[in-house]
C-alpha cells in the first residue's frame, strides 16, 4: 500500500481521493463519507450512476456548483481585481472524471471545464520509452532494494543523471530530493 500512514487515520479518509485512487491501485478502501458535501456530492455521485447520461448530469450538476462554494477561499474573484495575480479557475477533477469514466463530454460547456485537458489525454499516445507507458516494459527499483539487473539507471530524485549498478547492489537513495521517494529506472 503506497499509502499506509495516511490508511491509518481512517478518520480522515475522503470518498473523493479513494475513487480516484481506485482508478488505477487495487485494495481501496470503500469510503462514504467525504469533507465538503458543496459541491462535491454531485461530481461523487457520478461514479456510482447507472448510466453514463446520468454521471454527465452530475458533473454538470458540479461545474455551476463549483465556483459558488469557494467564495471564502482567497483566490475567489481574483479575475476581478485589476492587479490580482488571476490564473484562471479550472475544475480539472471533473476532467478528470469525464476522462476515467469515459463520458461523452461534447455537451459541457461550462467555462471552468477544461475540454481541451480531456481531449490531450483522449489523444495522448506516450512514446516507446516514456516510463508512464504501461505497455513499456522498463524495470524499476526503489532505493533500499536490490539491483534486479546490471545496467545503467536513472531516477528523477537523481536529476536523471545516469549511474551504473550491478545486479545485487543496493539501490541508494537521494536524500533531500523534491520527489521524496527514490525509485531507479533501467535505460535499455
Amino acid at each position: 500500500m503506497q499509502d499506509k500512514i495516511y490508511h491509518e487515520q481512517t478518520e480522515q479518509l475522503d470518498t473523493l481521493y479513494e475513487d480516484f485512487l481506485s482508478f488505477e491501485l487495487m485494495d481501496r478502501y470503500d469510503v462514504d463519507q467525504w469533507f465538503f458535501d458543496n459541491p462535491y456530492r454531485p461530481l461523487i455521485f457520478s461514479n456510482y450512476r447507472d448510466t453514463k447520461e446520468e454521471s454527465i448530469q452530475d458533473i454538470q450538476e458540479y461545474l455551476k456548483l463549483w465556483y459558488p462554494a469557494f467564495e471564502s477561499a482567497p483566490w475567489y474573484d481574483l479575475h476581478k481585481m485589476e492587479n490580482g495575480g488571476y490564473f484562471g479557475y479550472w475544475a480539472i477533477e471533473a476532467a478528470a472524471y469525464v476522462y476515467l469514466l469515459d463520458l461523452d463530454d461534447s455537451e459541457i460547456t461550462h467555462m471552468i471545464y477544461p475540454k481541451d485537458l480531456v481531449k490531450f489525454a483522449r489523444e495522448f499516445v506516450p512514446c516507446e520509452k516514456d516510463i508512464s507507458n504501461p505497455s513499456t516494459k522498463t524495470l524499476r527499483c526503489e532505493a533500499g532494494q536490490i539491483c534486479l539487473k546490471t545496467g545503467e539507471w536513472y531516477s528523477p530524485a537523481n536529476n536523471m543523471e545516469k549511474r551504473h549498478f550491478k545486479q545485487g547492489d543496493v539501490m541508494p537513495e537521494s536524500k533531500d530530493n523534491p520527489w521524496g521517494l527514490t525509485i531507479w529506472y533501467l535505460t535499455e
